[in-house]
């Protein structure tokens, strides 16, 4: 699908044939809420042949802040996860195996749970308030579906105060899709930047920042 859900091979549940105008209009409310993924039509063999379903929405009582900022772009599945999905499934050696992961502004999530379905010990899946809900819903619905015991953690995270626990975390992989747009994030980048160091620990962490460039998206700064 292309537009305001971004580029990316995924389909969405589409009404039956011969039902009635209140099956029909229950169908249609779902399409605006799930997104269901084919993960084979992105080669990515560690899910297995079924589709990842992803919740688009929250809550009435998160609709105002949701739509007070940029968080909305959270509940968006952008090509820039896709592509950092298919690069660590593409990890030479061991890759992400046994490793200890953090995903920053993880939206929807898909990088965390693929770096725990190829075999990350810890993984964290960090976003601002109210994305965390959300994401802990996805992760449950998957991981439970697949009756996956290890998964990733979800933690409510501010760029600016990372906390002391996971700052004394050492972290193999930092993970980053698609958070540096300054028309819709402002200058954050400078917080994620001073995050992203904090986490990091010479010669042992490596971060992996998967963007989709736009036009004065601020990401030469950044970078």
């Amino acid at each position: 699908g292309v537009g305001a859900r971004g580029e990316g091979a995924y389909s969405l549940e589409v009404p039956a044939e011969g039902e009635d105008a209140a099956a029909l209009e229950a169908r249609e409310a779902a399409r605006a809420r799930v997104l269901r993924l084919d993960m084979r039509s992105l080669d990515l063999s560690l899910w297995g042949a079924f589709d990842l379903t992803l919740e688009l929405t929250f809550g009435e009582d998160a609709i105002q802040p949701l739509f007070s900022g940029g968080c909305w772009a959270g509940t968006v599945l952008w090509p820039a996860s896709l592509w950092l999905c298919e690069h660590l499934r593409d990890l030479p050696g061991q890759g992400v195996q046994g490793a200890t992961v953090i995903e920053l502004g993880a939206g929807l999530g898909l990088p965390a749970m693929t770096a725990s379905l190829l075999g990350a010990t810890t993984v964290y899946a960090t976003e601002q308030d109210p994305l965390p809900a959300l994401l802990e819903r996805n992760i449950a619905a998957n991981f439970d579906k697949l009756a996956r015991d290890a998964r990733p953690t979800v933690t409510t995270f501010d760029w600016e105060e990372p906390g002391a626990e996971l700052e004394s975390t050492v972290f193999d992989f930092i993970l980053v899709s698609d958070c540096v747009y300054q028309e819709l994030y402002g200058d954050s980048w400078r917080a994620l930047a001073r995050c992203i160091r904090s986490l990091s620990r010479p010669g042992v962490t490596r971060t992996f920042n998967s963007i989709e460039r736009r036009k004065q998206d601020g990401v030469d700064d950044f970078l």
